[in-house]
């Protein structure tokens, strides 16, 4: 008799994280719900991550293990998409773990009709930790999309993690993480599915356990001018594409998408003053970013008014002076509210 397909595929990606990557695995493997594959994906790890995968590979068969040449944390994904098996997928980060009944209340709300699960995570950091669990559960059709931003904040709960997507719109809509990316693909990974979901249902659990980290995070973190641009680009298509399919025309939602607009300005800004990036150029980007979206961004100091003044008036050079001037004086390292230097 042939085996029938799991109807999960659990993704996880694994990159040098022995210290968690066991609890991780254990708390899957503990899940009410059975029906499942587990496909861990060994990014080229350098610590004993990928003989912790083998081994329990080796107690059981819904695990899959696959060992590859390290390629970031959407390649991995990527990897790992092509070769699960499941109706619906999860992802799930090996240094995070979830409860036992995580993919249980997740499943428990699908149908035919809906396409996306989203939960929220109990968030633990260093020093406290609390659940994300101010949401109310409930069904949000494709027809009014814009309580995805108004009412759920979707512009920031952009993580792959603590959802549940049907696989066959992956498949056929080619939908996969940018490799070039090193920050937002999971933002474009999210709203190009959108664009395909006929609904989704939101549920009131915080089963999915997620380790914040304090230092280090990618989010903080400037890279070359290039590189930020491109993922401006990617993350403003995907937006307003989501935008113009799905009609959202609620005042509310268009805000909290701009700020997600916005923050990557921000962040092509501080990488053009943090690289070899020269004045013509500067200005060149800056012309061509939407700098409306910035007023959707909070006012932090006096500095951060003033520079989103000139941005919104277009005067370039008198920005580029004054950016310059402050990257002189504190040397390019402290940041304002909004990701400007203060």
């Amino acid at each position: 008799m042939k085996k029938s397909n799991p109807s999960i595929s659990v993704i996880v990606p694994v990159y040098n994280s022995e210290q968690y990557l066991s609890q991780c695995i254990e708390s899957i493997l503990a899940q009410t719900f059975t029906d499942f594959e587990l496909l861990l994906v060994d990014d080229g790890s350098t610590d004993s991550s990928g003989m912790i995968c083998d081994r329990y590979a080796g107690g059981d068969r819904r695990i899959h293990v696959f060992h590859k040449a390290n390629g970031g944390v959407g390649s991995a994904r990527n990897f790992a998409i092509d070769k699960a098996a499941g109706e619906w997928v999860a992802f799930i980060d090996s240094d995070d773990y979830v409860k036992e009944k995580y993919l249980q209340d997740l499943i428990g709300h699908t149908d035919n009709e809906v396409d996306l699960l989203v939960s929220f995570p109990e968030v633990f950091l260093k020093d406290r930790s609390w659940k994300i669990d101010w949401y109310e559960e409930g069904l949000v059709n494709q027809d009014d999309f814009s309580r995805l931003f108004s009412t759920y904040d979707m512009q920031e709960h952009t993580s792959p993690w603590a959802k549940l997507y049907r696989m066959q719109i992956i498949r056929d809509n080619g939908i996969r993480f940018i490799n070039d990316m090193h920050f937002g693909e999971d933002a474009v990974f999210l709203y190009e599915f959108l664009l395909y979901a006929r609904s989704v249902y939101i549920t009131g659990k915080t089963d999915y356990c997620y380790r914040g980290e304090i230092e280090g995070s990618l989010s903080k973190r400037i890279n070359e001018a290039e590189s930020e641009y491109f993922g401006y680009c990617r993350i403003q298509d995907a937006v307003r594409r989501l935008v113009d399919k799905k009609h959202i025309e609620d005042a509310a939602a268009l805000r909290k998408i701009d700020w997600i607009v916005g923050r990557y300005v921000w962040r092509v800004l501080n990488a053009l003053y943090h690289n070899n990036v020269q004045k013509k150029e500067r200005i060149a980007v800056m012309a061509n970013l939407d700098l409306d979206s910035i007023g959707s961004l909070e006012n932090g100091s006096c500095k951060d008014v003033f520079l989103k003044f000139l941005l919104k008036n277009r005067m370039f050079r008198s920005y580029d002076t004054v950016r310059r001037l402050m990257s002189t004086i504190k040397g390019g390292k402290r940041f304002g509210k909004n990701g400007i230097i203060s």
